[in-house]
């Protein structure tokens, strides 16, 4: 249901017939067919009482926040109205605030409060129940008892722009909650938005001159490398092996100043020695890394979680060495998104490497027909699988894209293994190919990426 306010009376003739809902926002009144006017009288005045109560608590939440006590005297607050623990947590699962005096049926709860972080127990649980999940999709607190639990668990979200960025977590350990206590807890996860919205916007870049300066490397401002590497020092940057600039996009709008701060807050969490700054409607990260491989950030569950949670998508260049090549290296992520958007729009992550065949066929398609570089036994190969209904072409495609890693190419076709080794022998015999060959080998392959981008 929507945000407006409905109220319905339901009268049964059998009780029997009754049912218990609750509604978002709704009243709801249950009654017998010969129910007396007094019981309804009765029912509309405890309505009544229960939305004095829940304004009431509303006002006093609000009160808090505009005599800036801070987010430990809301949650504070919130315990007392609610009667039950309550505790806020941020992406990074550091517990931002939890109630001062709360009566735990578990001990591992105390534990978590004394570390000032969720233990890892606890989030692996509400991740196999999906809990997070579950939450984002219902849009309002979300209640939770797993089987065998002693109490249930309430799980809001905070947003902040549209960007997850903590959210709030309450047992029923001492009491049952009520209707009333999921539209305050929806209306406190607002009031926790606003509050963290407090802090400077710079705060988590350290200052403007480290903002400044990555943009005048952005705009190759600074062409002198010396220059360069002095100012680098007196920033305190931190020399790294290798650079890579990653770019985040939003898909749903431009990038503004709020959202990149907490977009920024997340990043600086996974990658300590990075910096960034707004730039043309995106936000520009310039990392430190120890490796120039781009599989530590394929394989960062963290990352690729918050990007498609808060539909975001990160493109990254190839690793680089010099502060003096910041701006051709932005200018290959910005390739890597655009070809990302248009071969793989299903995903969050674009790196430019997976794309560079189609790069260069684009430079290519400006001067020539693509097909002019084909390896000639590809057009011999397409048409043989249309005459023989065949997968010849896909299976030549996916054994040069994975030369070491039979196992995954025969995964990608959903084929034995042995069947890829059958194919590709069928390939050699039929049309003479030496795939021992590096030369034949990337010709193919560069062929193949050329047919993609022709299509």
């Amino acid at each position: 249901m929507d945000r407006s306010e409905y109220n319905f009376l339901c009268i049964f003739s059998d009780p029997q017939t009754s049912c218990s809902v609750l509604y978002q926002n709704a009243n709801y009144i249950e009654l017998c067919e010969d129910a007396e006017l007094k019981t309804v009288e009765s029912q509309l005045l405890d309505i009544m009482i229960r939305h004095q109560m829940l304004a009431d608590h509303m006002h006093l939440i609000i009160q808090i926040f505009h005599d800036n006590l801070g987010l430990q005297a809301l949650t504070d607050a919130a315990y007392d109205i609610l009667g039950n623990p309550i505790l806020i947590a941020d992406n990074s699962y550091k517990i931002l605030a939890s109630c001062m005096n709360p009566i735990y049926s578990r001990p591992d709860l105390d534990v978590q409060k004394e570390l000032g972080y969720m233990l890892e127990n606890n989030i692996a649980a509400m991740k196999q129940d999906r809990i997070f999940e579950k939450a984002r999709k219902a849009h309002y607190p979300y209640y939770c008892k797993s089987k065998g639990a002693s109490e249930g668990w309430i799980t809001a979200m905070v947003y902040i722009h549209n960007i997850e960025t903590a959210h709030i977590a309450t047992a029923d350990s001492n009491r049952l909650f009520t209707q009333e206590d999921f539209e305050f807890i929806d209306f406190l996860c607002r009031i926790v938005s606003l509050e963290l919205q407090k802090s400077d916007f710079y705060k988590t870049n350290r200052s403007m001159m480290h903002n400044f300066f990555l943009l005048e490397l952005l705009d190759n401002h600074v062409l002198d490398l010396a220059t360069i590497y002095r100012r680098a020092q007196c920033l305190g940057w931190t020399n790294t092996e290798y650079l890579r600039i990653m770019t985040i996009t939003d898909k749903t709008a431009a990038i503004f100043d709020q959202k990149a701060r907490l977009v920024s807050q997340q990043m600086t969490t996974l990658f300590p020695v990075c910096h960034w700054a707004i730039y043309k409607g995106q936000i520009i990260f310039l990392i430190g890394t120890p490796d120039p491989s781009p599989e530590r950030f394929r394989a960062d569950k963290r990352l690729s979680d918050f990007l498609e949670v808060n539909h975001l998508t990160a493109s990254f260049c190839r690793a680089f060495h010099s502060l003096l090549d910041t701006k051709q290296f932005y200018e290959e992520s910005l390739v890597a998104y655009q070809l990302g958007q248009r071969f793989s729009p299903e995903t969050c992550m674009y790196f430019y490497t997976d794309y560079i065949c189609h790069h260069i066929a684009e430079i290519l398609s400006e001067h020539s027909r693509l097909s002019n570089f084909y390896h000639p036994v590809i057009d011999i190969i397409k048409e043989y699988d249309k005459q023989h209904n065949s997968r010849l072409l896909d299976t030549l495609k996916e054994y040069l894209t994975y030369p070491d890693n039979p196992g995954q190419a025969a995964e990608h076709l959903c084929i034995h293994k042995n069947t890829l080794f059958y194919r590709i022998a069928k390939i050699k015999e039929l049309f003479a190919l030496d795939l021992s060959s590096g030369e034949e080998r990337l010709s193919l392959h560069m062929s193949l990426k050329f047919m993609e981008s022709e299509r």
